[in-house]
C-alpha cells in the first residue's frame, strides 16, 4: 500500500512539472493532454499491478505431512521354534507341522527357507530356517 502510494505522488509530480512546462513555453495544448493521458495510464498500470502482487488476502495454513506408516513384518509363532539334536550340537528350526497348525499364512513362507534337518536318532526333521526366514522378512513372536 504505501508503495503504491509512494508511486502515484512520483507520478503526479513528474505530471504536473511536464504541464507546467508546456504551459510555459506555450505549446500546443496537445501536448498537456498527451502527458495528462500518458500519467492516468502510468497510475492505472501502476494500481493494478500492484494489486495483482499483493497475493492471497487469506492465511493459508500449510498441510501437515502425513507420518509414514510403520512396516508390519510378519510375526512367528515362537512356539514353533525347536532345537533339533544332531551330531554336530543342536540347532533350531521352525518346525513344519506347527507353523502349519499355528501360523495361518504357513503356505507363504519362502520355500527357499525350507529345510530338513537329520536327527541325532537317525531321524529327520522338516522346518524352516530362522535365519533365511528373518533375512526374508519374517520375525518370532517372542
Amino acid at each position: 500500500m504505501f508503495t503504491t502510494f509512494t508511486k502515484v505522488i512520483a507520478v503526479a509530480a513528474l505530471v504536473s512539472a511536464g504541464a507546467t512546462q508546456a504551459s510555459a513555453n506555450n505549446r500546443d495544448e496537445e501536448l498537456g493532454r498527451i502527458i495528462g493521458g500518458v500519467a492516468l495510464l502510468t497510475i492505472l498500470g501502476l494500481a493494478l499491478s500492484d494489486n495483482n502482487n499483493a497475493g492471497p488476502r487469506h492465511h493459508v495454513s500449510p498441510r501437515p505431512t502425513p507420518e509414514p506408516h510403520p512396516v508390519r513384518l510378519p510375526r512367528l509363532p515362537a512356539q514353533c521354534v525347536m532345537g533339533v539334536p544332531t551330531h554336530q550340537g543342536p540347532v533350531e528350526i521352525y518346525g513344519a507341522r506347527c507353523l502349519q497348525q499355528e501360523y495361518r499364512f504357513a503356505d507363504r513362507l519362502p520355500s527357499q527357507c525350507a529345510t530338513t534337518v537329520d536327527g541325532a536318532w537317525g531321524g529327520t526333521r522338516r522346518g524352516y530356517d530362522p535365519r533365511c526366514l528373518e533375512l526374508n522378512g519374517f520375525r518370532s513372536f517372542n
